[in-house]
């Protein structure tokens, strides 16, 4: 099962149109399981570094199967790791990133950033969930 062009506008579409209502400029990136990029939107008033900052979240959350948010958790008690890690590249650590799943398979990532890290958050969730209808995300989540 693998990520569709379709799955990725209809997610990052989702999120900008939840952005706006709540007046708030993101932006969103979505890729594939292998952490390559689908799509990417930067909306009016979103800062430009959010755009760099979307695709790592997205990036990180596809390839790690797990959230930001988790990972950022967890890694707060391995700063070396998470310091080496972060040196490679693409990775980001901070809220705003899920796997997206279908029937409990990881078939990408999304990433939200230029806002606050809960509305960021709260954004890639229920991104996460509009793909997620078997409620596998929920089951497997690291976050407690």
């Amino acid at each position: 099962m693998s990520l569709t062009f379709a799955d990725a506008t209809l997610v990052a579409n989702h999120v900008i149109a939840a952005a706006d209502a709540h007046n708030a400029g993101i932006s969103v990136a979505v890729c594939d399981v292998a952490g390559d990029l689908v799509v990417l939107l930067r909306s009016d008033g979103a800062p430009g570094f959010s755009a760099d900052f979307a695709a790592g979240k997205a990036y990180t959350s596809a390839r790690f199967k797990n959230s930001t948010a988790a990972l950022e958790e967890a890694w707060a008690e391995r700063p070396v790791f998470a310091q080496s890690l972060l040196a490679q590249g693409k990775w980001f650590v901070g809220r705003g990133g899920e796997p997206l799943r279908r029937n409990g398979e990881v078939i990408g990532g999304v990433g939200v950033s230029g806002n606050t890290a809960d509305l960021e958050a709260e954004l890639a969730v229920e991104a996460a969930d509009l793909l997620d209808t078997d409620g596998s995300r929920e089951a497997t989540s690291d976050r407690g």
